[in-house]
This record gives structure tokens, C-alpha cells and sequence, in this order.
């Protein structure tokens, strides 16, 4: 199985904003596309991770989506993880495995948000 977050076009959108999770299987048909417990959520990015630990499923995150708690329970649940660009279409998504730099940019990006509200 393989998690992404999407918007209403079913293109890739940072975890914090995206309207939608699509649960895709490994074929990337899509299995069910569920509402994103992160827009209810006071810890947006790592809700998102935890849905990818419970369904044990690949996560695919957009670029900015991959903050530090977001990354730490991904690697302590050992959840494969790839890191797309925002606005992709998820059949056509160019990925690449997440960096010290993709971790750290989603985190200021995480902070930026928080202090906006």
C-alpha cells in the first residue's frame, strides 16, 4: 500500500494542506481516497505519518511534508518513505529518497505555518 497526500485534483499537496489522503495499492490504483486527518489535527505533518504507521503503508511525501517528528516516526516504524514534488500527478510523480535538507525545510515550513496561526 502507499499513502499520499493530495488535493482535489489528485495532485500531490504538502501534508499540512492537502484536502485528501490517497491510499493507492502497488500498482498506484487507487484503493480509497479518505479525508485528511491533518486539516483536524493540531500536529498536521506527523498525523499524516501516523496514517502511513497504521496502515503500514509506503508514504509518499511531498516536498515540505517530511518535518522532523513526521520523519522521526517514520524511520522508528521503519515505513518506507519518498519524497515527491508538490502539485504532481500521482501516476507521474518524480521521487527521490528524503535528505537532511528535505527535513529540515519541511521543519521551517512547519514552524512558519504554526506561528501564522
Amino acid at each position: 500500500m502507499i499513502i499520499i497526500p493530495v488535493d482535489e485534483n489528485n495532485k500531490t499537496e504538502i501534508a499540512s494542506r492537502a484536502r485528501f489522503l490517497l491510499i493507492l495499492n502497488d500498482n498506484y490504483n487507487i484503493v480509497e481516497k479518505r479525508d485528511n486527518p491533518a486539516l483536524a489535527s493540531k500536529e498536521k505533518r506527523p498525523s499524516v505519518a501516523r496514517e502511513a504507521v497504521k496502515m503500514n503503508a509506503t508514504y509518499i511525501a511531498p516536498h515540505g511534508s517530511l518535518c522532523m517528528p513526521s520523519n522521526s516516526i517514520i524511520k522508528r516504524n521503519k515505513i518506507p518513505v519518498k519524497v515527491s514534488g508538490v502539485h504532481e500527478d500521482f501516476n507521474h510523480l518524480n521521487l527521490k529518497d528524503p535528505d537532511f535538507y528535505e527535513v529540515f525545510y519541511s521543519s521551517m515550513l512547519a514552524i512558519s505555518e504554526h506561528l501564522k496561526k
